[in-house]
Parts: structure tokens; C-alpha cells; sequence
């Protein structure tokens, strides 16, 4: 765990922590399963969904 994520995660930014995982993630396997992360952060984040 990053500095920063502990950071966010003891300030309560645990939304902003698991976004910066997911960005992570996407990054990383781009189109391998971004139907099922943009449906997470539909359900988590909807302000940042990127699903249909």
C-alpha cells in the first residue's frame, strides 16, 4: 500500500483510494474487463461511470 492510499483510506477517502486502484487496474488490461469495472463504479461512483 502507497503512501498515498494510506493516507486516503485514514481520511476517509476510501472512494478516491479505490478509484486510484481501478485507474490502476484499466491501465494496465485495458478492455479486458472494463464492462465489469465501469458497473462498479456505477454502483460506487456514478459520477465517474463510463458504462452504457
Amino acid at each position: 500500500m502507497s503512501v498515498e492510499h494510506k493516507e486516503l483510506v485514514q481520511s476517509g477517502r476510501i472512494d478516491q483510494a479505490l478509484m486510484n486502484e481501478v485507474d490502476v487496474v484499466v491501465s494496465g488490461f485495458s478492455g479486458v474487463s472494463d464492462n465489469a469495472i465501469g458497473e462498479m463504479i456505477g454502483a460506487t461512483h456514478p459520477a465517474r461511470c463510463t458504462c452504457s
